[in-house]
């Protein structure tokens, strides 16, 4: 749940939580393409000869060729036989030759267009597997997950698709889970849970729409590299680590410092040895795990993690180069601040939260630090998303 674990005094708390949602609803938008496309492919593999491994199809081309010998290259020339008949093949003409599993996959799936501002129309074969996919991942989460149950389902029961299928089914259930802790909980019997679940389903699958055109593939790319990758998820790491480090827990100048409702024991500012948030998360996971991490966790948290992500964004800065596809097209620069845009709006969401919350209060910033335990008008009771990879 990326926005409600344990409260917090911290205005970036809220910022986190929201930032995580926005990346994860980007995830199930986008990652939900692999299915689809995993789908596509089963479909047309129930056929007594795949169509990807011949040439001779509609989609294929001129250069289309099942033969590929360069043994013989050296001089020239290659030697090749189909079937009964013989023929030579200079190396430049199988140099230009292309697998028709490449051509299947560019002119048969992704029927892809020359530029990302040509999307030309969608194909609904592709329409039918997406419909279908979102059709199934909505009945795996409308209910929830409800433990052994969901996930037993026979001895090794799994299959290459589980990889890929239960990130998504994880994705979609947790922002769904997170939309609904935003609300105030209803009245027993409630249809929220599964309405919640189907607009969700519905406005994917709607923008999902958009990479099943002939641009769909720069779409998608688009969603992959700037969305929720590279420098998007460096900030958000950054500044997770920050706060699990030295804000965790802390609740005022003046009162006990600890995650209230995580059950862990009070403790002062004055038994509080820095990084203070760092001791105080992990006194939270050894009442959960039944052990204190090791010691040098809290440091990796407050210091060389931070450190490593301020690296590494300060490289991916230095060294931005527009994006391409396959190496050969070039986005243009409109195409480009739609990717920005996408990585700014989780980005964004941490400082414009506290820019919000130090708004709405009155008073100098230390004053406003010091309504920790104040009323709901201070804004100050906040939520804080814990990184579930530190508790695994």
């Amino acid at each position: 749940r990326p926005v409600g674990v344990c409260r917090l005094r911290s205005p970036c708390a809220t910022g986190l939580g929201l930032a995580s949602m926005v990346i994860v609803f980007f995830c199930n938008t986008y990652y939900i393409m692999i299915l689809v496309w995993g789908l596509f492919y089963l479909v047309h593999s129930l056929t007594d000869s795949l169509p990807w491994a011949t040439c001779g199809h509609p989609w294929n081309t001129e250069h289309c060729t099942e033969l590929f010998n360069f043994e013989h290259c050296l001089n020239g020339s290659a030697n090749a036989s189909a079937s009964t008949s013989s023929f030579n093949i200079s190396c430049t003409d199988m140099a230009n030759k292309r697998s028709p599993i490449i051509e299947f996959w560019e002119n048969k799936v992704l029927r892809i267009s020359g530029d990302i501002s040509e999307p030309g129309d969608m194909n609904w074969q592709m329409i039918l597997c997406l419909i279908t996919t979102w059709v199934i991942v909505y009945f795996c989460i409308w209910k929830g997950v409800n433990g052994q149950g969901d996930r037993d389902v026979g001895t090794g029961w799994h299959s290459p698709a589980e990889p890929y299928s239960v990130p998504q089914f994880v994705g979609v259930e947790g922002f769904v889970t997170a939309i609904l802790d935003l609300f105030p909980q209803p009245a027993a019997g409630s249809m929220r849970r599964e309405i919640t679940a189907a607009l969700c389903c519905v406005v994917c699958c709607l923008i999902d729409l958009s990479m099943v055109t002939r641009g769909g593939m720069y779409v998608f790319q688009l969603f992959d590299n700037y969305s929720a990758s590279g420098i998007t998820l460096l900030w958000q790491a950054f500044w997770e680590c920050v706060v699990i480090a030295w804000v965790y827990g802390e609740v005022g100048a003046g009162g006990t410092g600890h995650a209230r409702g995580c059950g862990c024991p009070p403790r002062g500012p004055a038994d509080a040895p820095l990084p203070a948030g760092a001791d105080r998360f992990m006194d939270d996971v050894a009442r959960m795990i039944g052990y204190r991490p090791l010691p040098f966790m809290k440091w990796c948290w407050a210091v060389v993690t931070p450190l490593v992500c301020v690296g590494i964004f300060m490289f991916h800065v230095v060294n931005y180069k527009p994006l391409t596809y396959n190496k050969t097209y070039v986005y243009p620069w409109w195409g480009d601040a739609i990717g920005w845009v996408l990585a700014l709006s989780s980005m964004l969401c941490i400082p414009c939260t506290v820019l919000y919350k130090l708004l709405r209060c009155k008073g100098s910033l230390r004053e406003v630090r010091a309504h920790g335990e104040g009323p709901p008008a201070s804004g100050f009771t906040l939520l804080v998303p814990v990184p579930v990879s530190l508790l695994s």
